[in-house]
């Protein structure tokens, strides 16, 4: 799921230093649709485990 997502949203998409994907939403309503589009996909505002 997470593939499709990354690839549908790919010109919002970016990859942090450590490879993980990044989706760079242009405003608040963005990121609220592809968080109601991508609902099994779970967006974080901060990667879980960076050190």
């Amino acid at each position: 799921m997470l593939k499709r997502c990354v690839d549908a949203a790919q010109a919002e998409m970016a990859e942090d230093y450590d490879g993980a994907p990044v989706f760079l939403a242009r405003n608040r309503w963005r990121l609220e649709d592809a968080i109601k589009e991508w609902a099994e996909v779970r967006f974080l505002k901060v990667r879980e485990g960076t050190t």
